[in-house]
């Protein structure tokens, strides 16, 4: 790889088309933030965001007293569990702990019990944390995009680094952006 880019030629196209190449390319959060009117820029500002390594930080501080949290509903179960499926799963709705039940077993990447308790003690805090600092994550962009209708079908092609980590909802986003998908 590295010969390829040494090569002065390639290096001139990629400088020559940077302005192409950058709107070409985009971290998908960043895309999608891109798209979030201004008037509401506020309600998701950039500093509000909230990771896996910030949700892991707040995680340990309000549950380092909980002896069953570290082996029943770690910061990573937990996380996936509100990612994937609570706010992943559905753009109209939070999966709830009955839901869970009816998604087909081989969907279900926790037991029940799992995702029951990560419902009723992570879910519930983090919820209420978020509205009180006012902290969103990339299923609260990926829902907002979705409900003010903010993307359009525009791409013939879309390529995605790390696929499998994307929520049904983000897929909903991606498909959503598909000129395949206007199709009737």
């Amino acid at each position: 790889g590295g010969k390829y880019w040494q090569d002065s030629h390639r290096q001139h196209i990629v400088k020559d088309n940077r302005y192409y190449f950058d709107k070409a390319f985009m971290e998908f959060r960043r895309f999608l933030h891109n798209h979030v009117p201004e008037h509401q820029q506020e309600l998701l500002a950039l500093r509000n965001h909230i990771d896996y390594a910030r949700f892991r930080q707040y995680w340990e501080r309000h549950f380092k007293h909980d002896p069953l949290a570290k082996t029943k509903y770690p910061a990573d179960v937990s996380w996936h569990v509100i990612r994937s499926y609570i706010k992943g799963s559905n753009s109209e709705l939070f999966l709830e702990p009955e839901d869970y039940q009816s998604i087909e077993q081989k969907q279900q990447s926790v037991t029940f019990d799992t995702f029951k308790l990560v419902y009723e003690k992570v879910w519930e805090w983090y919820k209420e944390l978020c509205n009180r600092d006012k902290l969103w994550d990339d299923q609260d962009l990926a829902r907002l995009v979705l409900k003010e209708d903010l993307v359009r079908p525009q791409f013939p092609a879309i390529f995605c680094d790390e696929s499998q980590d994307f929520t049904r909802l983000e897929l909903e986003v991606i498909l959503r952006l598909s000129l395949f998908s206007d199709k009737k």
